[in-house]
């Protein structure tokens, strides 16, 4: 009995310890699966399949930085009723691996969902390829189904490829940069905040300003949205990884003891950029860029904007003196853009009737395209077609441009040069679909595969786009000008004169949406108060961001500003194209696209309002990509209710990129009048005589 109660005692004070040690075991399996991220690649448009055999390829991008650890295909599909399930099938590969089949036909269902495991060691670094390929029958008769319209299949553009990761383990690498302050996630890349110090000089601003374009460079398809703190306002740098920008003067003790006695020399003449553990969080970074150098401050933000100078730097620190050259290679800009700058590898297209791929290219905002674009594919098919009825159509953005016909002679090494149609060239985005139709003799009436022809589109075809800069100032364009041909064009940053660490953050965000078009780290950029501003007023590009109360230079462009202040700068004035309420002028935000009053040749973005709360609508809008495309023309008022009204006041813009006004009277040119007098005399001669030849008649 006393062993009984032994054991029964143990027991009772084990358990406990047996609970805690399981409850820790679940604790850790949740803080391990707390850490794995997740993205999703969507397809974004329908694609219709149709005939006996069809294929869809889909590219998707992974980070280097990222360990994976579940991916797969969810596929939102949609198959013709009159599907038969014993012959048709769809197959999945990835990377041209197969790695997934299921049966079609079994369920008429609209939208279907299937889910098919992607093998993690089929995924590489970098661009991945998947197609979907299918095989319908609709009945178990031939030479009926490859022509049949009841024969199709659409895949959904709710589908898409969802990848499970972790971030690797950061190292104090600087080639590393920009990770880990930002980070490829499907919620938002910015994984860390930047800290200048409390009385901030324009040269720390100017670096931080800098760094926020060069996070929008790295991730140009996703909002950034920054967060630029004052020392004394960011207690979040306990809780994530900070950046911060300084000169020792201005630099808190905890911040300069991570610096060596050699660097603390060193930030005398030059700048130091170095990583380390951030002394608020040891599990955590911190990125110091510090100099008693105002112009090497902003000289280590153009090396952290490097596109290949970063990723030599194997360390944790660098110096940055007088005699480093920071600036990318200023390639001479072409006219011819490949399918690899694009990213897009060679792409083989296999198996009968219609099979299409997809290529993208978005198009700098200040260019117009001109007359002369083309597409030139380089092209490699199957010999074993109905060259009769064999075809390769091109479209930019669905609309088609242009049809070849296949030819045996050509079919080891075509090329198809396509001119782009004046109604799709100055679109800012090209959707490029080059699809062919690969016929043969009499596959219809067979259920074989064994002859099925294929087609090859190499990436060294290419995209010819001559073009002159130029376009007008409006948001369709923006952000011209203040970029132009991937670099900084000329942009002064003007910001009120007594800043919060929320108007530093606006601006960082806009410098972010700027930099979604930078390619080089080039060009002039700096930031200055309203005051330094006015003291010296600034030629170039400007941003200007305030009220007239805080920004005083504001009131320097009201004769320039098509929605203008009263003349006590409280409301804004009603004018011939919006009437505007006393209590409502007062209580909204706008954007405008102007004339600098400094310098003709260059223009301003104003983005002001009477009390600075209204301000932060604005900036919602100029730093979200989905937003922005609400914003049409030069102007817009924005209410505390999120309603817009879009204006356009002055010169308009036609096709070719040539500017008028509407009114302006039409004046001539030397030769014009000459023609014009030179009419006018032939006429009056022609009038004369015909007069005279009937006067002479009548008499008769």
């Amino acid at each position: 009995m006393k062993k009984i109660l032994s054991i029964l005692l143990a027991f009772i004070l084990v358990l406990p310890l047996m609970i805690a040690k399981g409850n820790l075991v679940r604790a850790d399996n949740v803080s391990n699966s707390a850490s794995v991220k997740s993205k999703n690649y969507r397809f974004e448009k329908d694609w219709n399949g149709s005939g006996v055999f069809a294929t869809k390829t889909f590219f998707f991008d992974v980070s280097k930085n990222w360990t994976l650890e579940n991916s797969y295909i969810n596929l939102v599909f949609t198959e013709s009723q009159l599907l038969e399930n014993k012959n048709s099938t769809l197959t999945v590969l990835i990377n041209d691996t197969p790695i997934g089949s299921i049966k079609l036909g079994e369920k008429k269902e609209y939208k279907r969902t299937v889910k098919i495991q992607i093998p993690k060691e089929k995924i590489i670094e970098g661009f991945n390829e998947i197609k979907i390929k299918t095989y319908k029958r609709i009945s178990e008769k031939p030479c009926i189904d490859d022509v049949n319209t009841g024969n199709w299949i659409v895949i959904h553009k709710e589908s898409y490829v969802h990848i499970d990761f972790k971030d690797k383990e950061d190292t104090t690498s600087l080639k590393e940069f920009p990770f880990p302050y930002i980070k490829e996630s499907d919620e938002i890349p910015m994984n860390g905040i930047i800290v200048v110090p409390d009385n901030v000089s324009s040269s720390e601003i100017t670096t931080a300003m800098m760094i926020c374009s060069n996070f929008g460079a790295k991730r140009k398809y996703e909002n950034i949205n920054t967060k630029v703190y004052k020392f004394s306002d960011a207690e979040e740098k306990a809780s994530t990884n900070v950046i911060y920008i300084g000169q020792e003067k201005n630099s808190p003790k905890e911040i300069l003891s991570l610096l060596s006695s050699n660097e603390l020399e060193s930030i005398k003449d030059n700048a130091v950029i170095k990583e380390v553990q951030s002394p608020y969080n040891k599990e955590k970074k911190m990125l110091m860029v510090i100099s008693n150098d105002e112009n090497k401050l902003v000289k280590a933000a153009k090396l952290l904007s490097s596109k290949d100078l970063m990723k030599q730097v194997n360390r944790n620190s660098i110096i940055v003196d007088e005699a480093l050259n920071v600036k990318d290679p200023l390639n001479k800009e072409s006219e011819n853009i490949s399918f690899l700058k694009l990213g897009y590898n060679n792409v083989l297209l296999p198996g009968s009737f219609r099979q299409e791929s997809n290529f993208t290219l978005n198009v700098p905002k200040n260019r117009f395209i001109e007359k002369g674009a083309s597409i030139v594919l380089k092209i490699r098919y199957a010999k074993n077609l109905d060259f009769d009825r064999s075809l390769l159509t091109v479209y930019i953005n669905d609309i088609p441009i242009g049809s070849k016909k296949l030819s045996a002679n050509n079919a080891d090494n075509d090329t198809f040069q396509i001119d782009i149609p004046e109604d799709v060239r100055n679109l800012n985005n090209y959707d490029i679909k080059v699809a062919f139709d690969l016929q043969l003799k009499d596959v219809f009436c067979t259920f074989r595969e064994e002859d099925n022809p294929w087609a090859y589109v190499s990436s060294e075809s290419y995209l010819h786009l001559p073009y002159k800069d130029g376009k007008d100032f409006t948001f369709q364009n923006y952000p011209s000008p203040f970029v132009s041909n991937g670099k900084f064009n000329d942009v002064t940053m003007i910001l009120p004169d007594e800043f919060s660490s929320q108007q530093l953050t606006w601006a960082g965000n806009i410098a972010a949406y700027i930099g979604h078009d930078l390619e080089l780290n080039d060009g002039s950029f700096k930031v200055l108060t309203g005051a330094e501003g006015l003291k010296n007023p600034p030629k170039g590009n400007l941003i200007v961001i305030g009220t007239p109360e805080n920004n005083k230079i504001i009131k320097s462009f009201n004769k320039n500003m098509y929605i203008k202040f009263n003349k006590d700068f409280t409301a804004f004035m009603s004018n011939e194209k919006i009437n505007l309420l006393p209590g409502y002028a007062s209580e909204v935000a706008t954007i405008q696209f102007i004339e600098s009053p400094f310098d003709k040749k260059s223009k301003v973005m104003l983005v002001a309002s009477v009390d600075e709360k209204d301000i932060s609508l604005a900036q919602r809008y100029l730093k979200d990509l989905n937003l922005l495309r609400n914003l049409k023309g030069n102007s817009v008022i924005i209410d505390r209710m999120g309603n817009l009204k879009n204006l356009t006041y002055g010169e308009k813009e036609n096709s070719i990129g040539e500017k008028f006004n509407f009114g302006k009277v039409i004046t001539m040119n030397s030769k014009t009048k000459f023609l014009i007098v030179f009419l006018g005399i032939v006429l009056l001669f022609t009038i004369t005589a015909a007069t005279m030849y009937i006067k002479k008649y009548k008499k008769q």
